[in-house]
């Protein structure tokens, strides 16, 4: 029996880049950030908008990658149950039939309801396409008080990264 070696494994840790709002006068649909700066993200892209909106967008079809959010209780919404602050899973890509050829995650206070405090966003990389040296992404933020976006890029199957962010406890008004 022929030994062979494992394929290489990157040294690189994966990195994490703030990007500056705007980007385009147009919005681009499923590309997770809000390009024309006016507080959505992929409106008008049949994704549905909400006062908290974290969205994870790929070019990879075959990539996969996982979008956890963490209320401020420490709940993690599921496809199948939202928490119990109103998170909830609106696409878990590439599973999903529904997915688009730019596949996409999102999680979302479902109604108008959302819950103040520390959030917590993972991102892991669960599977590159073949050849595939590295895997970027595109990771949207939304809240009441504006829209974020950076660009994560991983370089090996496996590797996550973790943000944190706040939301103002709602008002009465809202």
């Amino acid at each position: 029996m022929v030994q062979t070696e494992p394929p290489p494994v990157s040294l690189k840790k994966p990195t994490v880049a703030e990007i500056a709002l705007p980007l385009s006068s147009v919005e681009q649909c499923y590309n997770g950030w809000d390009d024309n700066q006016n507080g959505l993200i992929d409106e008008g892209c049949a994704i549905p908008q909400a006062s908290v909106q974290v969205v994870l967008a790929w070019q990879a079809p075959h990539a996969d990658l996982d979008l956890f959010v963490y209320d401020p209780k420490g709940e993690l919404p599921t496809p199948q149950a939202p928490t119990g602050s109103f998170l909830c899973v609106h696409m878990d890509c590439p599973s999903d039939d529904e997915c688009p050829d730019q596949p996409f995650e999102m999680v979302y206070n479902e109604g108008d309801e959302y819950v103040g405090g520390a959030y917590t966003v993972r991102v892991l990389a669960r599977t590159f396409e073949e050849d595939q040296t590295s895997l970027v992404a595109r990771l949207g933020i939304k809240t009441p008080e504006g829209t974020r976006a950076y660009r994560l890029e991983f370089y090996d199957e496996g590797q996550s990264v973790q943000l944190n962010f706040d939301v103002a406890e709602p008002t009465q008004s809202e």
